[in-house]
């Protein structure tokens, strides 16, 4: 019996072990993406563990800072590792907002992105980029607020999860989804022209995604490219045409998306130019 304390001692230590180390940043120790990188290093010792940073915005939120004459690609937030949280807390979302996160092209899975301000300080740039067409799996981008040139941009995502954030963009597409499949986008404010556009990859087709209760303004909507199938677009609202599907699109489901009368022309609130698509309960 002597021996019980021990190994309740053990167990814990290695249930402690598998969860993520934790690192906290407050708005006065970022000035640019190197402390938050460097706390990334730190929180999942270069990629080895599970880690977290929280963002304590101490109600008064991030600022970062990139030159735009001569911008350094150190200095934006870069995802190198898998198993990691990004998790903003007290105001975090708001204030100027810390740098652009970046993903690298690599194999990447199980990322959170929560309740954070992001901006892009390049010009040109991107709030979340996921360049490259490398698969990156079970990302989940939630409560945030983004913007940028364009504010979300990724390539051969599987499995993600895309849920109220509001994005916006400057110059751009607000959201570009290219090779997608298998996730969600729902409950987000998109404010910009065009809003969503999901297109395949030259090395992945779009498919299996679900766009649901997303609201626009001063947008588009949601426009399905290339062969793009076996999605469902439900219950989005916006500006006529809310929903497009493009000549090579085939088998969606689009149900039940709204959008003003006095905005729409001879299609409605969806343009379908493609082939075995399901359209109901669309309004006008």
């Amino acid at each position: 019996m002597k021996a019980l304390p021990l190994l309740l001692a053990v167990g814990s230590l290695a249930i402690g072990t598998a969860q993520a180390r934790t690192v906290v940043l407050t708005p006065g120790d970022v000035t640019n993406g190197i402390e938050i990188n460097a706390a990334i290093d730190q929180a999942t010792q270069y990629g080895t563990e599970p880690g977290k940073v929280v963002f304590d915005g101490q109600h008064t939120g991030f600022s970062c800072f990139i030159g735009e004459d001569s911008p350094d690609s150190s200095k934006l937030t870069y995802i190198q590792y898998s198993n990691l949280q990004l998790v903003g807390i007290n105001g975090a979302d708001t204030g100027i907002g810390i740098c652009n996160v970046l993903f690298a092209d690599a194999p990447l899975e199980n990322i959170l992105i929560e309740g954070l301000k992001i901006d892009s300080f390049i010009e040109e740039g991107t709030g979340i980029s996921a360049p490259g067409l490398s698969v990156r799996r079970n990302v989940t981008i939630r409560k945030n607020d983004i913007s940028g040139a364009m504010a979300l941009q990724a390539f051969n995502a599987v499995d993600w999860k895309i849920y109220s954030n509001t994005m916006g963009r400057s110059r751009d597409i607000v959201v570009s989804l290219v090779g997608m499949q298998d996730s969600e986008i729902i409950g987000n404010t998109i404010s910009g022209f065009p809003g969503i556009l999901m297109s395949s990859s030259p090395t992945q087709d779009t498919t299996g995604n679900r766009l649901i209760a997303n609201r626009f303004s001063d947008s588009q909507g949601i426009t399905l490219r290339g062969a793009a199938s076996r999605n469902i677009v439900a219950l989005n609202t916006g500006e006529c045409p809310v929903v497009v599907l493009e000549s090579a699109t085939t088998q969606n489901k689009v149900l039940f998306n709204r959008a003003p009368s006095a905005t729409c022309g001879p299609y409605g609130a969806v343009q379908d130019l493609g082939s075995g698509n399901k359209l109901f309960g669309n309004k006008p």
